[in-house]
């Protein structure tokens, strides 16, 4: 997974905590362990590039939605994408 977090007014890389969640219903079947991003700032798009591996031999097939949360431990805030994916066997 792929994703690049949007720091508008910083000049270097705030300090943010993400993870990537599977969810079938309300069940979570899968979560990564979060990951730390102290640094990568592009300063002209003022982005944070996060990646992230998922096993997805740990996931059945079928429907999940996909869940991104990124924390702002300084801001004390939390972000949240959510999108339907489906792996196929």
């Amino acid at each position: 997974v792929y994703l690049e977090a949007y720091q508008p007014n910083a000049e270097k890389t705030q300090l943010m905590v993400a993870t990537v969640s599977f969810f079938r219903g309300s069940v979570k079947t899968f979560e990564t362990a979060p990951l730390k991003v102290a640094d990568g700032l592009n300063l002209k798009s003022k982005t944070v590039p996060m990646r992230f591996s998922v096993p997805l031999d740990k996931l059945q097939p079928g429907r999940y939605t996909c869940q991104v949360s990124v924390i702002d431990p300084s801001a004390q805030r939390m972000a949240i994408w959510r999108s339907p994916v489906v792996l196929l066997p």
